[in-house]
């Protein structure tokens, strides 16, 4: 998930009101199975079509969630034979891509050499580039943020990346940038009060720099008259 400001033109509204967040969309891919190529005129030669990795020619594309859950669902019809017909159009680019300079059936449909092309299945932790959803927070004290839908998403992250620039953009998680919902952070980070702050090496740690108090060194510390300051000068009482 990340984050990005936007002000909506129609009204006055502060810089730190009606913060947009995003989600990134899911990729669904399909499964190219009897893909076969063969020099021009030389039939017989014929071998399956695969990737340098050895994998079948597939097909993907990344969706937002209304979509995703019309491939999931299958429903409604029509939308999800357009849906289809994309990650099939995606798979037979593919293989024509892996078949370059030679004969192929990659663009079979009805005929009996036709490679078949299994059911869509979602890529689990694969997401991006396309946008998924998208809704603001925090509304404006005597007014309201708008409410767009995942259709909408698209275009509104793309201007608020170019109206704010790289200032626009800070991922849930990342440095200098909100925690997640459940308090985490990116790694070597930490979360300060709602936001993902780097932790204190050990060096920082031993450098005398005042990382403040916790529990364990409050219970540890001598009596006030005893304590020695290991600050810099400026920083000592």
């Amino acid at each position: 998930m990340a984050v990005a400001f936007l002000v909506p033109s129609s009204a006055c509204i502060l810089p730190d009101t009606c913060i947009l967040i995003y989600t990134m969309g899911k990729t669904w891919c399909a499964s190219m199975e009897g893909a076969m190529k063969w020099p021009a005129g030389q039939a017989e030669q014929a071998k399956p079509i695969l990737s340098d990795e050895y994998m079948v020619p597939r097909g993907c594309t990344c969706v937002n969630d209304i979509e995703h859950e019309i491939l999931t669902d299958q429903l409604p019809a029509d939308a999800y034979a357009i849906l289809r017909a994309e990650i099939e159009g995606a798979a037979r680019e593919n293989c024509l891509s892996l078949s370059v300079g030679l004969a192929s059936n990659c663009l079979l449909e009805s005929d009996p050499n036709a490679p078949t092309i299994a059911t869509e299945i979602v890529q689990d932790g694969v997401t991006g580039p396309c946008v998924g959803n998208c809704e603001y927070f925090r509304p404006p004290a005597y007014g309201e943020c708008p409410d767009p839908d995942p259709f909408e998403c698209e275009d509104i992250v793309d201007d608020a990346g170019n109206d704010e620039a790289d200032d626009g953009a800070c991922p849930i998680g990342a440095d200098g940038c909100p925690c997640t919902a459940g308090g985490a952070c990116d790694s070597n980070l930490e979360c300060v009060e709602g936001m993902c702050l780097p932790l204190a090496s050990d060096d920082e740690a031993d450098s005398g720099v005042d990382l403040g108090p916790n529990l364990e060194d409050l219970l540890s510390r001598p009596p006030a008259a005893e304590i020695t300051w290991i600050g810099s000068a400026e920083q000592a009482p």
